[in-house]
């Protein structure tokens, strides 16, 4: 990546062999990324951009961000040839529809401002395995299906018949009332009983129709999850897919109803994430995002008797031997809620509590968790399978032993091997939602209630 990158700088930047050696250092790498892409891929793109030579280290992770494709392209829609800014209006809703080779990515913006301007994401973005190479996989099934007992089925056959369908036939395709013909021999080359004509294999326009359906079908369900009827809605089509006239037609005829407006640029889609990624870091039009994931720590919690959830958990509940406190084990601490709106600049945290028998330095050493189920308010890690928890990141932090506060233990019956007192540091989890990178560090006060921030350390899955 490091020589493609430096290649590129050298073909296109003027004085570039002066240049190149006093920037070579400080370039940002902005790679975007589906949008159902999180934290652990995060950290698995980082890590190829210390492979392929992007930066040396996580020591300079600083230099790489990331931005989601949807938020890529709304950026991209909005500075280069793509919505004029001028359209736009205070109550004015973005849904950009990024129709790729491998997913549908759908992302929806409200103006919050107009001057100067600004977005806010109004629902989660969503990603959808609904790409063009869909509608090449059902070709290639159809052709063999129909070749199957020809001699013309043989594997470099049906392997040209997909490539020129995918390069020539695909992209054209706009009326299911023709057919259309897929080269693939000589034109001297005839056999009616497989619907081969003149070298091309004839396939009926509704038989194309069905290739496209399931593509289309999850990209009119995903688009009617960001619409509201009545809103003043403009919808943008960019990548590769949205340059073809059967996908936005349809697309346009099923939704149109909701009286939308739709747009599609005339040409260069297929880069519009690359392009608006760019803008992404020099415009930086959105100023709040939608939580995709509930987010969370495993904790302890305090039993409440008069709590159906406590109640039921009865056989849990233990005993502090040092504060005398009933609690119940693995309670899930929650961060932030999904589908919440938070602000960039807004940081979320959770109060906790770590005890020691010893006046020394704390090391604590906690895993952030992110659920995916459909729980609603979530206490406790056995609510939903352990399959819906996935580890976001360990965030790492030493507490100074002059943070810690001495507490005489409870009035109990002392265990013998227990000291007359113990120790405690009050601490939370901080975490910003609201940037395109989930980040978080843990933040504690000193002994004279001076706010103290250290620098936290990341671990990815």
């Amino acid at each position: 990546m490091s020589g493609l990158a430096h290649r590129h700088f050298l073909e296109k930047v003027p004085d570039s062999d002066e240049i190149w050696p006093k920037v070579k250092d400080r370039i940002i790498y902005i790679l975007s990324h589906p949008n159902g892409w999180n934290t652990w891929q995060h950290a698995e793109m980082r890590n190829a951009a210390i492979s392929g030579g992007l930066i040396d280290s996580l020591d300079e992770s600083e230099r790489i961000h990331f931005v989601s494709e949807g938020e890529a392209s709304l950026h991209w829609c909005l500075s280069d040839q793509g919505l004029a800014r001028g359209e736009l209006k205070s109550d004015s809703k973005l849904v950009v529809v990024d129709a790729g080779g491998g997913t549908i990515d759908v992302s929806s913006y409200e103006v919050s401002s107009l001057r100067p301007l600004q977005f806010r994401e109004v629902t989660a973005s969503s990603s959808h395995l609904a790409g063009s190479v869909l509608v090449t996989q059902a070709f290639k099934r159809f052709a063999k299906e129909k070749l199957e007992s020809s001699s013309y089925a043989r594997r470099e056959n049906i392997r040209r018949l997909v490539k020129e369908f995918d390069q020539k036939v695909k992209c054209t395709f706009r009326r299911n009332d023709r057919k259309s013909g897929v080269p693939f021999a000589s034109a001297d080359v005839n056999a009616s009983e497989y619907d081969i004509d003149s070298g091309l294999l004839m396939i009926e326009g509704t038989d194309m129709a069905d290739f496209f359906e399931p593509s289309c079908a999850a990209a009119v369900a995903a688009i009617r999850a960001h619409v509201t009827p009545g809103d003043n809605t403009n919808v943008m089509l960019v990548g590769g897919f949205a340059a073809s006239p059967w996908l936005y037609s349809e697309i346009q005829r099923r939704l149109r109803n909701l009286g939308i407006k739709f747009h599609r640029a005339d040409g260069g889609t297929a880069k519009a994430a690359a392009h608006g990624a760019v803008s992404f870091y020099l415009d930086h039009l959105v100023s709040a995002r939608v939580v995709r994931w509930t987010h969370g720590v495993s904790a302890s919690v305090q039993f409440d008797p008069t709590d159906p959830k406590h109640f039921m958990r009865l056989n849990k509940v233990y005993t502090d031997p040092l504060t005398g406190e009933d609690s119940i084990p693995k309670g899930f601490a929650v961060l932030l809620n999904k589908g919440t709106l938070v602000d960039e600049k807004k940081p979320h945290r959770i109060p906790l509590r770590r005890k020691s028998l010893l006046h020394k330095n704390i090391e604590l050493e906690l895993e952030i968790r992110c659920y995916q189920g459909d729980e609603p308010n979530i206490e406790f890690l056995d609510e939903d399978d352990k399959d819906m928890f996935y580890e976001a990141c360990m965030v790492k932090a030493t507490i100074p032993k002059e943070c810690l506060v001495r507490h005489a233990r409870h009035a109990g019956p002392p265990p013998p091997f227990l000291p007359s007192h113990y120790w405690t540091c009050t601490f939370a989890v901080v975490a910003s939602f609201g940037a395109t990178e989930f980040q978080c560090y843990i933040e504690w006060r000193d002994q004279q209630v001076c706010l103290s921030y250290y620098s936290n350390l990341l671990v990815a899955d």
